[in-house]
């Protein structure tokens, strides 16, 4: 495989919400999007913590609100690139948030977990088995179990998810390959991840156990993933330089086998040269619900404006399509970096994508594009970007609620 630069790590994250643009009064119908803050300046080495922002307005001119503010009292998390940093999920009759925290004051790794719309923790969980300093670099939901995958050794510690939002530890396992991204396949079976420069998968089995199938190397190794509805395909994003000034977008697509091993002999590399568009790091992708677009970020081929970039998908025949005048410049700050995506909510696309700047000369905004339903094409909303409300916050990660079908 031909391999591709990799984004800088961890100053922003990027989520994308494909959900109607007004809320209910219900939370459980409510749409709102969660984001996994870092706050250095306080008090010396800097704490974590989530702010919840819900949606409203009319269609033509959304808005984002800050609703709630939710304290884990935890130390910094690492920066992790964009990797999913906090879940959003229905439990049963709950909703629950889980935070990827960071270490606590004796240095341990920590979860911390709210039950929307309650802003107190319902509790803050350690997995002990594993040393100090050991900080979480993902956490994803499958069914009844949280994932977390644990530092850069490859241990990855499985959650039980009780009644209430709490959290018991199952296990956990020493794997080959330590990663800062990872989705888990719409089926259930698996869990995939990508490495620095390889990718694995595991086998969900009974209890949250995990078996790893790989790694697999000169597969993945790039920043930002996705996954198809039918869990036959996974989606790397990527990008190349040939020289400083001549940069293409490219994805990478792998087989997914029916117990969750990847068929790196089916891979398909798309763009790479020219035929996605010239952006400087093209990553992080989502498929919106319908699976016709894909949605990445990028910058252009000089560096100095960030985009948000479409392009189209089929799965049959397999083929990723750029749609050159689906790309929206956005009214990013100066020195706000843009890097990754996630989606959710209804089906087909229109709808809106949220996306998180992270600015480390302040402030922290989340801005608010709205899709077209037909063309996939978005566009910024008039009052976009809007304040997370902490001009010294540095936004990690960004989960939507209501979830994508798949």
């Amino acid at each position: 495989m031909n391999r591709f630069g990799r984004a800088l790590a961890g100053f922003v994250v990027i989520a994308a919400a494909i959900a109607l643009l007004a809320p209910s009064p219900d939370a459980s119908d409510a749409h709102f999007a969660i984001v996994n803050n870092n706050d250095f300046y306080y008090p010396s080495y800097g704490y974590n913590y989530g702010t919840v922002l819900k949606l409203a307005g009319p269609k033509d001119n959304p808005s984002l609100n800050v609703a709630a503010s939710l304290a884990t009292g935890t130390m910094s998390q690492d920066s992790g690139g964009g990797s999913p940093e906090v879940q959003v999920v229905r439990h049963g009759s709950d909703i629950c948030v889980f935070l990827a925290d960071g270490a606590d004051s004796s240095g341990a790794n920590q979860i911390s977990s709210f039950k929307y719309p309650n802003q107190t923790p319902v509790g803050t969980y350690t997995d002990s088995n594993v040393p100090n300093s050991t900080l979480p670099t993902w956490i994803v939901v499958s069914g009844d179990y949280l994932f977390e995958g644990l530092s850069s050794a490859g241990d990855v510690a499985s959650w039980s998810i009780g009644s209430g939002c709490t959290l018991t530890l199952a296990q956990t396992t020493l794997m080959k390959l330590g990663e800062d991204d990872a989705v888990a396949t719409p089926n259930g079976k698996a869990i995939i991840a990508s490495g620095d420069v390889d990718s694995d998968s595991y086998t969900i089995g009974p209890n949250g156990s995990l078996t790893e199938n790989g790694p697999y190397d000169g597969t993945g190794g790039q920043s930002g993933m996705d996954i198809t509805a039918d869990s036959e395909y996974v989606l790397f994003g990527s990008s190349g330089c040939v020289r400083s000034l001549e940069c293409y977008s490219a994805v990478d697509v792998v087989g997914i086998n029916a117990d969750g091993s990847l068929n790196p002999g089916s891979e398909k590399i798309f763009g790479g040269d020219g035929s996605l568009g010239r952006s400087q790091r093209a990553f992080y992708l989502h498929l919106s619900p319908d699976e016709r677009f894909l949605y990445s970020t990028g910058w252009t081929d000089d560096g100095k404006i960030q985009q948000e970039i479409t392009f189209g998908f089929t799965e049959s025949p397999l083929n990723v399509t750029y749609h050159a005048g689906c790309t929206t410049n956005l009214k990013t700050p100066l020195g706000a970096l843009v890097y990754t995506l996630a989606a959710a909510g209804v089906a087909g696309a229109g709808g809106a994508l949220y996306i998180v700047e992270s600015n480390s000369a302040g402030p922290n905004d989340v801005a608010l594009l709205h899709i077209n339903s037909t063309t996939g094409c978005t566009k910024e909303a008039p009052d976009s970007p809007f304040s997370i409300g902490d001009p010294t916050a540095f936004a990690m990660s960004v989960v939507a609620w209501p979830p994508r079908p798949f």
